[in-house]
């Protein structure tokens, strides 16, 4: 992407920045198409380098309890899938989040590793999960970003976005990663699990 676009190596792929077509990008002449194709070419990576990929998603719109933190709600989906995944593999997984509410995003996994329930009631651990988070600079990790991809890319197959964003990522980008969906997660069979459902 470097040599084809001449994107300098240490810039941040964030999905608001390829979509809203950024300074740095505009400054390069790229146009929709491009960036689309700059956002595919980072999705398509994922297919060959990713173990499984998933996504949380709460329509705050649709909550009807208004006082949901919603927070703590997605964490705790996000967490009750990892240590399934984890408890299914045996392998341990480490906690590794964008900078921002490293105190919060601690607490929660270390609350979540000592007390957490199947779904049929009983009271499990979470052995796999690593008890310290790992907190990253998004700017200093690669993976922090694809993160960020991913996630953008799932909000969208839930909310259809319009207007010039939906031009460099649609409702269709989600399926590129189609072969690595962890589907088990999903009611909707897409790798995407929603709150509240439909």
């Amino acid at each position: 992407m470097r040599d084809l676009y001449r994107i300098p190596m240490r810039q941040e792929a964030k999905a608001n920045h390829i979509v809203g077509v950024k300074k740095v990008y505009r400054d390069l002449g790229l146009g929709d198409g491009q960036m689309r194709d700059l956002y595919q070419r980072h999705l398509k990576s994922l297919v060959t380098v990713s173990s499984g990929v998933f996504a949380i998603s709460i329509r705050k719109d649709l909550v009807q309890k208004r006082d949901l933190d919603v927070f703590d709600r997605s964490w705790t989906y996000l967490l009750e899938r990892l240590r399934k995944r984890s408890d299914a593999s045996g392998v341990p997984i480490v906690i590794v989040h964008d900078i921002g509410q490293n105190d919060e995003v601690r607490k929660l996994v270390r609350r979540f590793r000592r007390i957490t329930w199947s779904a049929v009631g009983d009271r499990v651990n979470a052995r796999h999960i690593v008890e310290d988070s790992v907190p990253r600079d998004s700017q200093q990790s690669y993976f922090i970003q694809l993160a960020d991809l991913v996630a953008y890319a799932a909000s969208v197959k839930v909310l259809p976005r319009n207007g010039r964003t939906a031009k460099i990522c649609n409702d269709e980008m989600w399926d590129l990663l189609a072969p690595i969906h962890v589907n088990k997660v999903s009611q909707r069979g897409d790798g995407i699990y929603l709150f509240p459902p439909k």
